[in-house]
């Protein structure tokens, strides 16, 4: 506690009311050290950003260390190093359940913490993780994009798990003279399942024998979503007519009828 007690008044806490700003014991401004730290580990100072975090966790915050660096796996590892970003993770959290179960001024040795710097500052680094945030956050603020645009240029997302979907799909069950759960079944399979980039595995056995069972063009499946692709088949003639029957009359049936589950996906 004595250290705590000389850090508060070298901190000037409960004076002339100036905002508190905490050090380290050595005296240096915390903000600095845990800023440091994420620069260090950016340029792959290993033993700079060592020090700055040993600083940190003998001045009483092992914990806030150990979530910055999870913040830092994120924001300048990310895409480069999956593994390395799981492993910070693992480490940190680990670190905070044993942090949260110890007894009070009994903190765990920062081992994980320590091994966690080293990970990061050797790490291959990449920051589209952080790019793609600031831009998605300064896009929307700008009016840039809108989520209605996503859902209107990509029409496969209101399928048979949305009430549009479900509605599109029974009027078209009518134009065509099939049931809904046969046009809900075909367009789940040859048009929301599609991937990209597809890997195969064994062969895709298992696709294999769904499409066998539902009668689908696994074949489309196998070549992938193609970029390009988004906008659906459009109707026939006919086809388009009579859906606009239907909806003028008033007919459109209703997403809430019984034997349409929505489960996701």
């Amino acid at each position: 506690m004595e250290q705590f007690r000389l850090m508060a008044a070298a901190n000037g806490q409960g004076g002339g009311g100036a905002p508190f700003k905490p050090k380290t014991l050595s005296g240096v401004p915390y903000d600095e050290c845990i800023s440091g730290i994420q620069k260090m580990i950016r340029r792959g100072k290993e033993r700079e950003a060592l020090i700055l975090a040993r600083e940190l966790c003998a001045s009483g915050y092992p914990a806030a260390v150990a979530r910055r660096l999870m913040i830092i796996a994120c924001e300048d590892i990310g895409l480069a190093s999956p593994e390395v970003v799981a492993q910070v993770h693992t480490l940190c959290m680990g670190y905070l359940v044993l942090k949260k179960d110890a007894r009070a001024g009994m903190d765990p040795e920062p081992l994980a913490i320590y091994m966690s710097v080293m990970l990061l500052a050797r790490s291959p680094k990449n920051r589209e993780c952080d790019d793609a945030q600031i831009w998605l956050i300064g896009a929307l603020e700008k009016k840039l994009v809108t989520v209605q645009q996503v859902i209107d240029q990509n029409p496969i997302i209101t399928d048979k798990h949305t009430d549009r979907g479900k509605v599109r799909l029974r009027n078209l069950a009518v134009v065509r003279g099939t049931t809904y759960q046969q046009e809900a079944d075909r367009e789940f399979f040859e048009e929301g399942t599609l991937l990209y980039p597809l890997v195969q595995i064994d062969g895709n056995k298992w696709g294999w024998l769904v499409a066998e069972m539902y009668s689908y063009d696994y074949e489309k499946h196998l070549r992938g979503f193609q970029p390009g692709e988004e906008k659906p088949k459009p109707l026939s003639p006919e086809e388009a007519e009579i859906v606009a029957e239907l909806g003028c009359a008033g007919e459109l049936a209703s997403a809430d009828s019984p034997g349409t589950p929505s489960n996701g996906g």
